[in-house]
Order: structure tokens, then C-alpha cells, then sequence
């Protein structure tokens, strides 16, 4: 059973297996993100959400990827990080609050972003609309992949 806040809804308990945990890991952030042993994660989100299970702990754990876990969302750590020379992230986790605050931060500064080697955000929560959706790729040049808290069980043949 995985409690979730609701982020777009109200609180509830969902009933989840481990087959329904490990589909996206297998499907979305292998299939399609192409998650491996070569990336580096930067999760600013807290483990108890069901997209850092599946994510950061469960995707990384099937895949040999790393995760650096910060204690706390700050546009001024996530972005200080992400602009390191020496351990370049990969990807970065969010939630769609996350990519409108730390696009405030570089909105209409050029090279602002800082982060060569960021080739991809990774969001879930409620849906990110176009708004959100044009800057980033213009501001960040890293396309947004999303997956959902609680996604459908996969049917056994």
C-alpha cells in the first residue's frame, strides 16, 4: 500500500505491486529516458513520493545509475550543483514547481543554466502545461520526461 499526499487530488491509500513499481522503471526510464550505470541523478525531492521510489531508488538501484539526494529543494543548491565540474549531473528530478522556480532563477540570462553535461529533467505531480513547457526546452535545452504516481499494473500474459 503506498499513502500518497494527492497532488492532484485528495489523500489516498493505492494498492501497488511490485511488477506495477518496476514497469516504468523498465518501460520509461530504461525504455525511452535510457537510464543507465553512466548516469548521474540530482533529486532534490523527498523519498517518501512515489516517483522518487520509482525513480531514484528503485531506477537507479535496477540500472547501476547514482543519485546525489539533497535535504531539501533550493534554487540556489540545485542549480550550484548542477553547474559542478567535477561531478556533472545527468538528469534532475522535479516536480513541476521545482522547473518554474529554478526557471525564474535563469529565465533570460544567456548560458544562465550553467549544466553541459543535464540531458534531461525528469517530472511527475500535476500535468505541466505548455507555459511551462516552451521556456524550459528554450532555457535549459533538456527535454522533460513524465511519469505519473501511480502508474497502471501491467496485465500478465
Amino acid at each position: 500500500m503506498l499513502y500518497t499526499s494527492g497532488s492532484s487530488g485528495t489523500p489516498k491509500g493505492v494498492l501497488s505491486t511490485q511488477r506495477n513499481r518496476l514497469t516504468p522503471v523498465e518501460t520509461g526510464l530504461v525504455g525511452v529516458l535510457g537510464l543507465s550505470e553512466r548516469d548521474r541523478l540530482l533529486w532534490p525531492l523527498p523519498l517518501h513520493h512515489a516517483m522518487s521510489q520509482v525513480v531514484c531508488v528503485l531506477g537507479v538501484t535496477v540500472t547501476g545509475a547514482s543519485a546525489m539526494l539533497l535535504p531539501r529543494f533550493s534554487v540556489r543548491d540545485v542549480l550550484g550543483e548542477l553547474r559542478r565540474p567535477d561531478a556533472p549531473f545527468t538528469l534532475l528530478g522535479g516536480v513541476p514547481t521545482t522547473y518554474s522556480a529554478l526557471l525564474d532563477e535563469v529565465r533570460g540570462v544567456a548560458g544562465a543554466l550553467g549544466a553541459p553535461a543535464l540531458r534531461g529533467c525528469i517530472s511527475a505531480g500535476a500535468p505541466r502545461g505548455p507555459p511551462s513547457a516552451r521556456p524550459s526546452r528554450r532555457s535549459a535545452a533538456s527535454p522533460t520526461w513524465s511519469i505519473t504516481a501511480a502508474p497502471r499494473p501491467a496485465r500478465s500474459p
